[in-house]
């Protein structure tokens, strides 16, 4: 029975510090190159993280801390859940968008990303 937890997490994890949980299996982690059309993630004091989209519809649940922006592919609207203070909040990111998340909201207190939907 499939449970949809993140193959190789604990690996992602110790290696580039992001915790990967479950998912569809249609928003793979990838190494972000240039000129790639794919979901980034920028979060302080880390490279930025790339996800592939290998269908029409994806999610990922995860949890990295710091995050502060999201852009989309070119053909998917994002949602980014988040919380900033233990409060939850969502931002939608149009395909070939970009979008703030957690920056300025709560004075001290950055967002934790907890999951990344694409459509």
């Amino acid at each position: 029975m499939e449970d949809f937890t993140y193959p190789g997490a604990a690996q992602i994890l110790n290696e580039r510090g992001i915790l990967l949980k479950k998912g569809d299996g249609h928003l793979v982690l990838t190494d972000c190159v240039t000129g790639g059309d794919f979901i980034e993630v920028r979060s302080r004091n880390r490279s930025p993280f790339c996800f592939r989209a290998t269908g029409p519809t994806g999610y990922v649940t995860l949890e990295l801390s710091e995050a502060f922006l999201v852009f989309s592919d070119s053909t998917h609207t994002t949602v980014a859940n988040y919380t900033v203070g233990g409060v939850s909040d969502s931002a939608t990111i149009e395909p070939g968008g970009a979008t703030g998340i957690g920056e300025g909201s709560t004075p001290g207190s950055s967002a934790v990303l907890l999951e990344l939907r694409a459509s």
